[in-house]
């Protein structure tokens, strides 16, 4: 089926996490060895959506400690093409004030030490939804996810669901 094999490109050349090299040294070889486990699942399915959550950790044979990966693939079935959250959604200051609203509350249960600034800025913030580069927007059927990068003492990254009636569609 066409949709099946354009979702699994997809997932291929967007989300491939580790590529094996024939060319590595065997000395290498050992020092890049990996474990990577990685597990999906479908938070949306809809006849217009579809959004899977891949989530799991990959860990370096020289790595100090493991680090857990987050990311997402949004994709309309209709069409194979992804959908970004400027799609769907306006990406604004409010958006931007409903997260970390929500990730500070998060984090605050963890450590006081973490401040909006220090968490990402406004303007990171809105390069990563839209770049999906460390950060990743799945969807629920009541509200949008949205996982960003904090540090590894803190579990690698923050997820924040942002309830639908509080976004405005684009």
């Amino acid at each position: 089926d066409y949709v099946e094999n354009k979702m699994a490109d997809i997932c291929l050349s967007e989300y491939n996490v580790v590529e094996s090299s024939s060319d590595v040294s065997d000395k290498n070889a050992e020092y890049l060895e990996c474990y990577i486990d990685v597990k999906y699942r479908v938070s949306l399915n809809t006849e217009n959506l579809v959004s899977i959550v891949f989530d799991g950790v990959y860990n370096y044979r020289s790595a100090a400690h493991p680090t857990n990966l987050f990311f997402t693939l949004n994709i309309n079935p209709k069409t194979a093409e992804t959908v970004e959250f400027t799609d769907t959604y306006v990406l604004d200051d409010a958006v931007y004030e409903l997260f970390t609203e929500s990730a500070l509350d998060n984090i605050s249960k963890l450590t006081e030490d973490i401040t909006v600034d220090s968490l990402c800025t406004k303007d990171e913030f809105i390069d990563g939804i839209k770049s999906q580069n460390e950060f990743y927007c799945y969807y629920t059927e009541t509200s949008i996810g949205i996982s960003c990068p904090v540090p590894h003492a803190l579990g690698d990254h923050l997820q924040v669901e942002i309830p639908l009636t509080k976004l405005i569609k684009s």
